[in-house]
Order: structure tokens, then C-alpha cells, then sequence
């Protein structure tokens, strides 16, 4: 792994959408009502509707874009409520989508248990499909230099939500279509798990300070 080029991508990424310093910046019963969401997606593998949570947390929440409420539901970050061409799976937990391409690298460490991945290259629409795990082995049966992650600069208004502009931005890639890109361009599997790791480390933080959502402000 190219440390250096980690550092730089996890700087980027955190410029483009510094959802960690969004989160951590609102009162203590907004980010209890975001870990109460978080917490339904784990555990249920659906998004909540948005009765689920205080009108007043989803209106901080998607001002800050760290919630996107879609008529499917509650999405957050790294889960997608609505429909893309990234999907996880494993035997216990029911298919989901996620954002974007770094996204789908970090939800087995929140699931704790590993998924398989299913996704297409983004250029030449080639299936991919392979295991992520949580633990010490991330990949124990993909080709790792066969799939590659294009993270590029948000390259839109700062003001549109991350979902439809820097996640778009954000996706896999075979070798051979990776192969065009400038080696600063593109990144490896794990090289893009440790910048998804570190981006969303904020998120296992939140859930052990509150373990029990929105009973801890109640």
C-alpha cells in the first residue's frame, strides 16, 4: 500500500465532505438521533422512515448532509436507501446499497462479518463480485489486482448533497479500464478500505458513547 498516496486521498475526501466535523459539531441529541439511525441500519438492513426520528435531528441532520431522506426511507452514510449498482450481501444480513464505492469497503466492520460485494465496472460495465471481510483478512478470495476505486474531487457545488455529486464520483473499476487512469487516480482495494476506514472511524465512536440512541438524551 502507498501510504502517502492514502494520507493525500483521506485528506481529499475529508475536504470535498468533512461529515465527521459536521456530525460532531451538533448538540448531543442530534448526533444521539444520528447513532439511532446508524444503529436501525445495522440491525435491520432498511432504512427507517423519517418518523423514526425528532423532526427537529433530521432537520440539522440533512443540513449538515450527514442524512438523506428519500421517499424509500432514511439513508446514511456509507447505506443508501435508494437503488445503486453496489450491493452487499452475506447469510445474515438482507441485500443493501451503498453510496459509493469506498463506502461498500467499510460496512462489514459495522456488521461485524464479512459480505460479498456486488458491483459492475464502471467504464467497461463488467460484473464484480468478491468478499470484503472485517477482520484481519479483508479479502480472503478476490483477485485484488483486478479491481480497482476511482476517488476524484467532488467537482460540483459544495451546496448539492454528497450523494448525487462526490459519491457519484467515487466507484469501481477493472484493471484494464483502471489502466488509463494517472496511478494518483486510482487506488486499491485496500488502499481505498483504509481511507474508508479512517473517514468513518467517527462512527464506531458514536456508537459506543451512546449505546442505547436516543434513550441516552430521553
Amino acid at each position: 500500500m502507498n501510504i502517502e498516496k492514502i494520507e493525500r486521498g483521506l485528506r481529499d475526501l475529508r475536504a470535498d465532505f468533512p461529515l465527521e466535523d459536521r456530525v460532531l459539531q451538533e448538540s448531543i441529541a442530534v448526533q444521539a438521533a444520528y447513532v439511532h439511525a446508524l444503529r436501525y441500519w445495522i440491525g435491520h438492513d432498511r432504512p427507517p422512515t423519517a418518523e423514526y426520528l425528532p423532526a427537529d435531528a433530521i432537520e440539522h441532520l440533512v443540513s449538515a448532509d450527514a442524512l438523506v431522506v428519500t421517499t424509500e426511507g432514511v439513508g446514511i452514510y456509507p447505506f443508501s436507501a435508494q437503488e445503486t449498482d453496489i450491493r452487499l450481501h452475506n447469510g445474515t444480513h438482507r441485500p443493501i446499497c451503498t453510496m459509493c464505492a469506498v463506502d461498500a469497503l467499510v460496512i462489514p466492520a459495522l456488521w461485524q462479518s464479512q459480505a460479498r460485494l456486488e458491483t459492475r465496472c464502471h467504464a467497461c460495465h463488467r460484473s464484480l463480485s468478491f468478499v470484503v471481510g472485517a477482520g484481519s483478512k479483508p479479502y480472503p478470495d478476490a483477485e485484488l489486482s483486478e479491481v480497482y476505486i476511482h476517488l476524484r474531487n467532488r467537482q460540483s457545488r459544495a451546496e448539492q448533497p454528497a450523494c448525487g455529486s462526490l459519491c457519484t464520483k467515487i466507484y469501481f473499476l477493472c484493471s484494464h479500464c483502471a489502466a488509463v487512469l494517472p496511478p494518483g487516480a486510482r487506488y486499491t482495494l485496500q488502499e481505498a478500505q483504509v481511507i474508508g476506514q479512517q473517514f468513518f472511524a467517527f462512527q464506531h465512536g458514536l456508537l459506543r458513547a451512546f449505546p442505547n440512541g436516543l434513550e441516552e438524551v430521553s
